[in-house]
């Protein structure tokens, strides 16, 4: 058990920064809005063959999990993989991603609207997310209206 080897699926302790604006929708980005705006995490971790044996954890982020998980198979002698998300997919599915904004529209309001429709906004959507003193405080732009939304959430909370 020296290392948790690698899953070949999205690795999230790289540490490589990306904008919020550039982030595509998919696992990363659900981890992250889980972790800054719901404050817990669902880990799924594998062990030996990886099929064999599959738990699920709840955790405060994505980096704590590996943690969580290397004590949770503190006695087992096989291959450790690392912790996949496995929680809500926010930016791919509008049901999820609603959540966001009941989550946000509990402290802050919100509006969804066209992005624009000149050829680079064109059949975008845009999320603007604002405080009471200041109506549009951040905004962010998305292929679909689960990642605007998704995007913006993430600036709302200064992520």
């Amino acid at each position: 058990m020296d290392d948790i080897q690698p899953a070949g699926r999205a690795d999230f302790r790289k540490g490589v920064r990306v904008k919020v604006e550039e982030m595509e929708a998919g696992e990363a980005l659900d981890a992250l809005i889980a972790e800054k705006i719901f404050k817990s995490v669902t880990v799924r971790a594998r062990c030996g063959d990886g099929m064999t044996r599959t738990d699920e954890f709840d955790v405060s982020s994505m980096s704590e999990a590996d943690a969580v998980i290397r004590k949770a198979y503190s006695k087992y002698k096989g291959k450790i993989w690392p912790a996949e998300y496995c929680g809500p997919e926010y930016s791919t599915e509008i049901s999820e991603a609603w959540k966001v904004l009941e989550k946000l529209g509990k402290k802050y309001s919100f509006q969804i609207d066209n992005a624009g429709f000149d050829d680079e906004t064109q059949g975008k959507y845009r999320v603007m997310i604002g405080w009471s003193d200041d109506p549009i405080s951040v905004i962010a732009d998305g292929e679909t209206v689960s990642l605007a939304i998704c995007r913006a959430g993430m600036k709302a909370v200064g992520a």
